[in-house]
């Protein structure tokens, strides 16, 4: 359909796709890329990885939680890109505030393997109001938001189009250099 889409022929390569997604979005694109679920009924672990996914670009994603089978994360193996802020903390609804490093699930608890984190110093949850919410207050982020874009942008050209100079851009980059200390950068 998107082929068919004007101006859009020929320039989407259908074979090729990642699943991307902000908070609970990015909860739900490491479900199809990976991470195992409890099956309501019997606790026990459900996959629900889509193949046509891969990679995943997780946005201020979560960590291990009560719905997610025991060590849910075990089972992504493909290629993540993480993101969040130090200000970017989590809450699920069971009372909890969970810290920065609870978002970074994607990166943290996934085996080694083509996985990437980036985490930017007073980066929170909405990057100042410039995704999903523009009503939360605080500074527009546009310099966090440029950083989160041209590494996503990386990952994405390194796993979607076989890039080899952005693989090896993401695996050589100083960006903690490049951003002046505004993002912490890894990969394993």
């Amino acid at each position: 359909i998107a082929a068919q889409a004007k101006g859009l022929a020929g320039k989407a390569d259908l074979d090729r796709a990642a699943a991307a997604g902000h908070s609970f979005g990015a909860m739900i694109t490491m479900v199809h890329t990976g991470i195992l679920m409890k099956d309501p009924e019997t606790g026990d672990p459900r996959d629900f990885s889509d193949s046509r996914f891969d990679a995943a670009v997780a946005m201020s994603g979560v960590s291990q939680m009560k719905q997610m089978a025991e060590n849910a994360f075990d089972n992504a193996t493909g290629p993540i890109f993480a993101s969040g802020g130090t200000l970017d903390t989590g809450n699920v609804g069971d009372g909890n505030i969970y810290p920065w490093e609870w978002r970074m699930g994607g990166y943290r608890l996934a085996p080694p393997g083509d996985k990437y984190e980036v985490v930017l110093d007073q980066g929170d949850h909405y990057l100042g109001g410039m995704i999903c919410r523009d009503n939360r207050g605080g500074t527009r982020d546009v310099e966090g938001t440029s950083i989160i874009n041209g590494l996503s942008t990386a990952f994405l050209d390194a796993y979607l189009k076989d890039d080899a100079d952005a693989k090896a851009f993401l695996r050589s980059a100083d960006v903690n250099t490049l951003t002046r200390g505004r993002a912490a950068y890894q990969w394993k």
